[in-house]
């Protein structure tokens, strides 16, 4: 203690650049054993020794024994003191010297996010998150995302601090919990500002959540922000969409038959996803995908069927039937069927069905079967709902005859 109230932390300092490696290595050693006190580590003196450390390590014949001694002189006084320093470090634009720094601050961020976020943490790790250089180890990429992850979590006021480009990036994550705080965060990005929508899927948002689907991951979270994004005109115009709809069925209709892997949230979240595609693509492809999609979906399940009624879906669907494209038609036509095959939504039928008639024949079959399972449901509609349904059946008898 008395060496250090003499000054020698500071004097080792003010010579370190200009010593040889041999007394560099030396004197690493000494100020080791200086910050391993716990008075020394929490005075001043220990929080000056980070960043010189730091920049021992990146001379290329800096021996093994001081490196060991400068990694713990970098380690041991882990107080508010050295959060500054590690932050400058952040951008060195050194791998090296950035893994270490970012190996602290997992440490330190457990009890100090807002503090490392005040040094301006969230802005340096999100540059290092961004850096394109794919030689870049990968456990310095996650170890930028936990620390950016543990700051989000900690409060909601440093959302903005981070580019939309970069929470996008930490959707790849291999750790749940990152990923789950990126989707969390994007998803209150996109309810406070709606364009921020566009930046996502311009960043790869699309590809990202599909990959998460595939994989199970975090499905709920991923589905409800895939439901966000579907729901945006301007990315439906995208050619991602186009793309990306074909793999969304085949996950929707895989979780369909593997029942374990979808709550009942993300089936009626893909519902209404997959009805606001219906309603708004102008490409008869995209439209047969998401029909049959839906039909996997509401084949056994009630309140799928209900979700699909409720988001506009019947009259949408009943509209197809119509459809120049004849394999549309078909679809739109069997699926309405499927649709009245109980009581559930009686009350979303109209008169389109009964207009039905006059299409293809297949067309003609369905809105026949609908009409018959609608007489056998008035008994278990409320008296307006059969009083509008009989009406709208009395009209089909010119058609039939």
């Amino acid at each position: 203690m008395e060496m250090v109230k003499a000054g020698v932390i500071e004097r080792i300092l003010d010579i370190l650049h200009e010593a040889p490696d041999f007394l560099c290595a030396a004197f690493a050693e000494l100020l080791r054993i200086l910050t391993n006190n716990a008075t020394i580590t929490k005075g001043p003196s220990a929080a000056k020794v980070v960043e010189p450390m730091f920049l021992l390590l990146t001379r290329y014949d800096f021996g093994p024994d001081g490196q060991h001694s400068a990694m713990q002189n970098i380690f041991n006084p882990l107080t508010p003191k050295v959060i500054a320093p590690l932050i400058r470090v952040l951008g060195s634009g050194i791998p090296l010297l950035q893994q270490r720094a970012l190996k602290a601050l997992v440490s330190i961020v457990l009890t100090r996010p807002n503090e490392i976020a005040k040094e301006g943490g969230v802005v340096e790790i999100s540059k290092v998150i961004l850096q394109a250089d794919p030689s870049l180890p990968h456990a310095l990429w996650e170890s930028a995302a936990s620390v950016l992850s543990s700051i989000l979590q900690f409060s909601s006021k440093f959302y903005l601090e981070v580019p939309v480009a970069v929470l996008v990036r930490l959707l790849r994550s291999g750790s749940e919990s990152t990923v789950i705080g990126a989707l969390n965060t994007l998803l209150v990005l996109e309810s406070d500002d709606g364009t921020s929508a566009e930046s996502m899927a311009e960043s790869g948002a699309m590809e990202a959540l599909l990959e998460l689907l595939r994989s199970h991951q975090c499905e709920e979270v991923a589905a409800r922000l895939l439901e966000v994004l579907l729901n945006n005109v301007k990315i439906r115009e995208t050619k991602v969409t186009k793309s990306a709809i074909l793999p969304l069925s085949q996950q929707y209709i895989y979780w369909t038959h593997k029942p374990k892997h979808i709550t009942q949230g993300d089936a009626v979240s893909a519902c209404r996803a997959l009805v606001n595609v219906l309603e708004d693509t102008p490409i008869e492809e995209m439209k047969v995908v998401a029909i049959c999609a839906l039909q996997n979906l509401v084949m056994y399940s009630r309140p799928n069927r209900r979700a699909v009624a409720e988001a506009g879906g019947v009259q949408v669907v009943l509209d197809l039937i119509g459809s120049s494209n004849p394999e549309a038609s078909v679809q739109a036509a069997m699926f309405i069927k499927l649709l009245f095959s109980n009581n559930t939504i009686q009350e979303y039928a109209s008169i389109e069905t009964v207009r039905a008639i006059t299409g293809s024949e297949t067309c003609q079959e369905a809105a026949l079967d609908a009409l018959f399972l609608l007489t056998q449901a008035w008994l278990a509609c409320p008296a307006e709902v059969s009083r509008a349904q009989s009406i709208a059946a009395a009209d089909a008898i010119p058609f039939l005859q």
